[in-house]
């Protein structure tokens, strides 16, 4: 549209011409149907003056040199967008971020009070029996002796229950489970994410409180009467799947994942097997 001729750039005449004659029939369909009043939808050009210039020969230096500064100012605006855009879009990710530790704060506190007010519960149910206790013992008119029973609050009562407990077990159940569907294999990471978390902190809450007192300390595995059976749980596909995935983990890296996911099919279809 540059009014400078030299600027204007304009196509070979045949070239021209071809376009007119392709679209001629196009444009006479379009003016009856829709601009039956005209005679004409486009006037026609006389070509005789027609001028090519294709190859922009007459163009001067200082025009490239226009055209250079224009797409450097463009690039520039550009860039300036792009990072402001960059701007927006980190302080969105640093609100989610905060949002969800707050949301892992709210959770955390929630739980923690859930079991503090069981174990008050526990506590009272406790002090209540032996209220009932000694009350029968007073209306019999027996004397409390040493063979008075002890209520013990035990916290996993078989081996399999803490081998079923252990982060390999959980993460192997979830790959299980999420390993059905395309819903399941996109949910995934974050699924394993969560488990992982979770399971670091009941694991720092449990050493805390045998920190503070030390008869809370799980007995070995080794004491249970089912240890045989927590040994075959051990063995078992999920928890295989769930210690090659801790492996994984330290390894690092989303091609790797993606390697291990196909190694999960793979695992699957040989215990399937078996």
């Amino acid at each position: 549209q540059s009014k400078d001729p030299s600027l204007k750039f304009m196509p070979k005449k045949e070239v021209y011409e071809s376009y007119i004659t392709y679209f001629e029939e196009s444009n006479e369909w379009v003016r009856k149907e829709f601009f039956p009043h005209k005679e004409r939808l486009f006037p026609k050009k006389d070509l005789s003056t027609y001028k090519e210039n294709y190859e922009l020969k007459e163009m001067k230096p200082e025009y490239w040199d226009r055209i250079a500064n224009f797409i450097v100012d463009f690039a520039k605006d550009r860039k300036k967008l792009i990072d402001s855009k960059d701007l927006e879009i980190n302080k969105l990710k640093q609100e989610k971020e905060n949002i969800k530790k707050e949301h892992s704060s709210y959770i955390s506190s929630i739980e923690h009070k859930e079991t503090t007010l069981k174990l008050l519960n526990l506590e009272q149910d406790l002090i209540n029996k032996k209220l009932n206790t000694k009350k029968l013992y007073k209306e019999l008119n027996i004397k409390e002796d040493v063979f008075m029973p002890r209520i013990n609050v035990i916290q996993v009562n078989s081996a399999k229950a803490r081998i079923h407990n252990h982060l390999a077990y959980k993460l192997g159940q979830a790959l299980i489970e999420n390993s059905k569907s395309i819903k399941g294999y996109i949910r995934l990471p974050y699924v394993l994410s969560y488990i992982k978390d979770k399971h670091k902190k009941e694991q720092k809450i449990y050493n805390e409180k045998i920190k503070d007192n030390p008869s809370l300390k799980l007995p070995p595995l080794e004491s249970y009467p089912d240890y045989k059976d927590a040994l075959r749980e051990k063995n078992c596909i999920t928890y295989k799947l769930g210690e090659a995935l801790i492996e994984n983990m330290k390894r690092g890296g989303a091609l790797k994942y993606i390697r291990f996911m196909k190694d999960v099919r793979r695992i699957k279809k040989v215990f399937k097997k078996v």
